[in-house]
């Protein structure tokens, strides 16, 4: 039976489901639930949606069963949001207590999905439980990593790289039950590179998007990190904003002398890219054509971002040296306006 991307009205069906389960479990807290998984919907957070059905068409996974783990990434991924919003500090004082008991019933709700499928003490518990801890340990090292040579993120072993892949971990425990499910004992391996790598290149094109309202708000980002060693906090805002702006216009302009940063954005992008690629290579492998597509829609997605960042950048470079000059800038001009721009 094919349980690919639901259509509009089984995601309606799943809101439904989401709703009477924080009925049930957080009664109180409804429409903040609500008003939350209103902040990740199906349009920017496809993995988190659709991976069990991707998976489940792909290995003959009943659609019931592919539904109620949908449900279970439902109500894990508000839960992660809220957790992501108690750790940034974006929520009052005094609404911790019930931003903090919703999350924790949400994701136990998650879990408890699971139940039916893996009786205590199923080894499928001992993965989830390595899932939940990396991710939670990778939501405390990205704040306080140590970059200061952008090239290890090319290596799938230093601390940095994998911290980006173990920010999307908890999609591993979906994709892991269906593998279960439906291929028992078989190596899981490909299937999890899939996934670090899909989450890899998700979590690098989130910074890229993200970058100047996180350095407003003081969270680490890894495409600061790749043109300034400077620290990211926010005494070094400026210095760090400046930085990047300045590595985009020596990039986007063949008229400038490049630093030492200035090939730095391509090559990020080229990172992401080549995550896509591995995504790309092993979805193949296994046959999920949901996957593939989903893979092919990000990386027209990131091909975009990154024009879109290159065309806004050498904008931002014409202006300047027009309003400073008159007319299009030679050579040395530009140069000046790109170094009073990236001046620390």
């Amino acid at each position: 039976m094919s349980v690919s991307s639901p259509q509009t009205c089984e995601l309606r069906d799943l809101v439904a489901d989401f709703r009477r389960t924080v009925a049930r479990v957080c009664p109180a807290q409804v429409a903040l639930a609500e008003r939350t998984l209103e902040r990740v919907p199906p349009s920017r957070w496809q993995l988190e949606w659709f991976l069990p059905y991707w998976l489940g068409e792909a290995f003959d996974l009943a659609e019931t069963t592919a539904r109620t783990l949908v449900l279970s990434n439902l109500l894990g991924l508000v839960a992660i949001r809220l957790k992501d919003d108690l750790a940034d500090g974006d929520v009052p004082a005094t609404e911790l207590p019930r931003v903090t008991a919703l999350a924790d019933a949400l994701q136990t709700a998650a879990l408890n999905l699971y139940l039916p499928y893996f009786p205590q003490p199923a080894p499928f518990w001992r993965h989830t439980a390595r899932y939940l801890s990396e991710w939670r340990a990778a939501t405390t090292r990205v704040n306080q990593l140590a970059l200061t040579d952008f090239s290890v993120m090319w290596q799938d072993d230093t601390d940095a790289a994998c911290c980006a892949a173990q920010l999307g971990a908890p999609l591993k425990i979906s994709a892991r039950a269906v593998w279960e499910l439906t291929q028992g004992e078989r190596a899981f391996d490909t299937l999890d590179r899939l996934l670090d790598s899909a989450s890899s290149a998700a979590v690098l094109h989130d910074h890229a998007v993200d970058w100047d309202a996180d350095l407003g708000a003081g969270r680490w980002n890894f495409i600061v990190a790749a043109v300034s060693p400077l620290p990211q906090t926010h005494v070094f805002a400026r210095q760090n904003r400046a930085r990047v702006v300045r590595a985009w216009m020596e990039t986007t302009n063949p008229l400038l002398d490049s630093s030492a940063s200035a090939n730095a954005p391509c090559a990020y992008f080229d990172l992401i890219e080549s995550h896509i690629a591995r995504a790309r290579q092993c979805s193949a492998a296994l046959g999920v054509r949901g996957l593939q597509d989903y893979l092919d829609e990000f990386h027209a997605i990131v091909c975009g971002t990154r024009d879109a960042m290159t065309h806004f950048f050498n904008a931002q470079l014409i202006q300047a040296t027009d309003s400073l000059f008159g007319k299009r800038p030679t050579a040395g001009q530009a140069r000046g306006v790109s170094h009073l721009t990236g001046q620390t």
